[in-house]
């Protein structure tokens, strides 16, 4: 009987290293390079590709053209559905490949005309980065992402709507009329950002970390990281809650301040005079005595720490 056994557990192990090797072979083997341009008219771009890389280049000759280093069993498709640019993936694979599929390392590079001013650019991937760079103008963006990280420079008119679990979040050097963004365990990092009204983080265990950023309303909020605002300008009103994490003020500023924190310390500088309502149940508090704008800070175990910059 335990010769049976073994001999089963045996051939288990050869058929399924036989499988594995097989579908590493025919994942590394098939990839080719294809090239597509589009003549016709669009305004929404609409991309949902799982693990393929995607990337946005200003196009030099004016035409709109897509090259997609893919699989020969797994080719993207692209298409203009009702004034829609649609990319998708296909997926041709037989069983065996899928289930020693450690990614295909599938990229996909868009070119564009920066003329063009685009309506909405919704993006769906899996495993896959995307980066958008400088001379793009779009309505809104809305990207839904997984672990893949994220990198935004285009000019968007309205909504910049953002997701990741386990990838970072990046936004710079553009400007957009909102921005809403939620990450699991991904950083967030923002720099040189003009938000014309509100700005929304949330985080689980990811840091924040803005730089040179200004908007009406910001709200932020993380289970365990660390926020970090560098040359930030509220105009309006500044949330934060935090459970276990630092926040950090390097020369920021807001109308209101308020501030919930379980674990963790409050330090920096604020640009104007405020009205500190500050308390910390285990930490030191050390605020100026002046009067402006509310701000009130509650920490259970931390140190609240701030000064005037101006």
């Amino acid at each position: 009987m335990k010769k049976i056994i073994i001999i089963i557990f045996v051939a288990i192990a050869v058929t399924g290293g036989i499988l594995f090797t097989v579908g590493i072979v025919k994942n590394k083997q098939s990839t080719v390079v294809n090239a597509y341009e589009l003549t016709e008219e669009y305004k929404n771009i609409t991309i949902d590709v799982a693990t393929t890389d995607v990337y946005f280049k200003v196009s030099e000759d004016g035409k709109t053209k897509m090259v997609a280093e893919e699989a020969e069993n797994e080719k993207h498709t692209v298409q203009i559905i009702d004034g829609v640019l649609t990319i998708t993936r296909e997926d041709n694979k037989k069983w065996y490949e899928k289930m020693f599929d450690f990614g295909s390392g599938a990229k996909l590079t868009l070119y564009l005309p920066n003329a063009n001013d685009f309506a909405d650019l919704n993006i769906k991937v899996s495993t896959g980065n995307v980066a958008v760079e400088k001379g793009f103008i779009f309505d809104n963006i809305v990207l839904d992402g997984s672990t893949g990280n994220t990198d935004i420079k285009a000019v968007v008119k309205g909504n910049i709507g953002a997701t990741a679990s386990t990838g970072d979040i990046s936004i710079s050097e553009t400007t957009c009329k909102t921005a809403t963004i939620k990450v699991s365990t991904g950083k967030v990092f923002l720099s040189s950002v003009s938000i014309d009204e509100d700005l929304a983080i949330s985080s689980s265990t990811g840091n924040i970390t803005l730089n040179e950023l200004t908007c009406i309303n910001l709200a932020l909020s993380v289970s365990t990281g660390n926020i970090s605002l560098t040359e930030t300008v509220a105009s309006g009103k500044f949330t934060a809650s935090a459970s276990t994490g630092n926040i950090t003020f390097n020369n920021f500023d807001a109308e209101t301040i308020k501030i919930t924190a379980s674990t963790g310390s409050v330090r920096g500088s604020i640009k104007t005079d405020k009205n500190f309502y500050c308390t910390s149940d285990t930490g030191r508090v050390s605020v100026p005595k002046t009067d402006g704008g509310l701000c009130d800070i509650k920490v259970s175990t931390g140190d609240i720490v701030l000064e005037i910059s101006k």
